[in-house]
């Protein structure tokens, strides 16, 4: 599900573990708004807005994608 969090409430962790992924799966975030990979494991820390993705491969072909916007209110001044 989307998220809106105030920026004090950063960093946020972003969680997997739902896809419940095997011992021989593939994790990868991605942060779609940057084009940038991240981290491979099982939660990734966010720090920023944007559409981030997690995509586990479960091998055979298998794959699953899942994608959250975060969208970062400034705190008050």
């Amino acid at each position: 599900a989307d998220r809106t969090v105030c920026a004090n409430e950063l960093p946020i962790v972003l969680d997997a573990s739902a896809f419940t992924p095997n011992a021989n799966s593939i994790i990868q975030w991605r942060n779609v708004t940057t084009s940038t990979d991240l981290g491979q494991s099982i939660t990734q820390a966010i720090t920023a807005s944007g559409t981030y993705r997690v995509s586990v491969n479960y091998g055979a072909g298998c794959i699953v994608t899942d994608e959250v916007v975060v969208t970062v209110n400034p705190g008050p001044a």
